[in-house]
């Protein structure tokens, strides 16, 4: 369970790799990103690893202070593939609500090669529906608990995907 400091230490970080993006983007000339249509499209030579890392540290500061039932609705139609997959090789009843399971075990539970699991279960955390509690343990969130356990929910899902 993270606590509530993580996400103050998530802004630090984000406003360093912003600070670190803005320096470099002053030194180079370039100017800042901006919608206008007119403006040249900007090329981040040289900070593409920190302008990555700032985006996967926002796409986390956004989900910690989202609700499950927003973290569901932000999704693209891509992303309904790692609510797809789980639901239709029966993962979700592999790992009980308050367990954690082995993938050798959630394998063997929905009889599908361990390799295809790992990728379902590692695009579904991406997607905060699992996460490992320790490497080669994966537990639910509340997200799996939202799309588990409220009828409304799974059902839309299940229509949905």
């Amino acid at each position: 369970m993270l606590n509530s400091s993580h996400i103050l230490d998530l802004a630090t970080t984000i406003q360093s790799q912003v600070l670190k993006i803005h320096e470099h983007l002053e030194a180079s000339g370039k100017g800042g990103p901006t919608f206008d249509g007119q403006a040249p499209d900007i090329e981040f030579d040289g900070i593409n690893d920190t302008g990555t890392a700032a985006l996967e540290n926002v796409t986390e500061l956004i989900d910690l202070l989202s609700t499950s039932r927003e973290i569901l609705q932000q999704k693209t139609a891509t992303d309904f593939l790692s609510h797809h997959a789980p639901d239709r090789f029966n993962v979700y009843d592999a790992v009980p609500a308050i367990e954690t399971r082995t993938y050798e075990h959630i394998s063997t539970a929905t009889k599908q090669p361990m390799p295809i699991i790992r990728r379902i279960i590692r695009y579904a955390m991406m997607q905060r529906i699992f996460y490992e509690t320790s490497p080669r343990l994966v537990a639910h969130t509340q997200v799996f608990c939202l799309l588990t356990e409220n009828t409304s929910v799974k059902d839309y899902y299940g229509t949905t995907t």
